[in-house]
C-alpha cells in the first residue's frame, strides 16, 4: 500500500509521528503525495491530494528541527510548552546565562569575530544541551517530563540567541 492510500483521508490531519513511523522516508513521502503525481484525478480529489501533500511538508518541518520536534513530543506526552513557560522551568541559573550572552552580544556590536566567538560558543551549548535532551525524553514514560520540558525551554531561548546572532554576521 503506498502511503497515499494509507493517509489518505482528507478530514484528518496528520501527525508529524505518525507520518514518520509510517513513512520513515520523508522525502518519499512528499514524491508520492505531490500533486503533479495525481493530475488525473478528480478536481475534489486533486484538492484533498494538495492539502496532504501540504501536511506532509509541515510534519517534515516540524521533525526536522530539533525544538520544534520536542515542542510537538511534548505536546503528545500532556505536557506541553505555552508562552507562559518562565522562570518557574528555566531556573534562575539558566536565565542569568541568557542575559549575560544578550550583554555580550549587544556590547560585541558588529564586530564579526566577536560575533562568530559568541555563535560558536552557543552552538556548542545548544548541542551540549541537545545531548540531555535524548534521554530526558527516553527517561519521560518512567519520569515526569519536568526535565524534558526544562531543556526544551532552554532550548528555544539558546535558538533565539542563534538567530539574534546570525542576523548580526555579515553574509558571506
Amino acid at each position: 500500500m503506498r502511503l497515499i492510500d494509507a493517509l489518505h483521508p482528507a478530514s484528518s490531519r496528520i501527525r508529524p509521528w505518525t507520518l514518520f513511523f509510517a513513512h520513515p522516508c520523508l522525502p518519499l513521502a512528499q514524491a508520492e503525495a505531490h500533486p503533479d503525481r495525481h493530475g488525473t484525478a478528480e478536481a475534489s480529489a486533486q484538492q484533498a491530494i494538495a492539502d496532504h501533500a501540504s501536511e506532509i511538508t509541515d510534519a517534515y518541518a516540524v521533525l526536522k528541527a530539533p525544538h520544534s520536534r520536542a515542542t510537538h513530543l511534548l505536546e503528545l506526552l500532556g505536557a506541553p510548552l505555552d508562552e507562559d513557560t518562565g522562570g518557574e522551568v528555566l531556573g534562575p541559573g539558566f536565565l542569568m546565562q541568557v542575559m549575560e550572552v544578550r550583554e555580550e552580544l549587544e556590547e560585541a556590536g558588529s564586530r564579526t569575530e566577536v560575533l562568530r566567538d559568541l555563535l560558536e560558543a552557543n552552538q556548542a551549548s545548544i548541542a551540549e544541551l541537545l545531548e540531555q535532551l535524548i534521554p530526558a525524553f527516553d527517561d519521560a514514560a518512567a519520569a515526569d517530563l519536568e526535565r524534558a520540558r526544562m531543556l526544551t525551554a532552554q532550548l528555544q531561548y539558546l535558538n533565539k540567541i542563534d538567530e539574534e546572532i546570525t542576523k548580526r554576521l555579515p553574509v558571506e
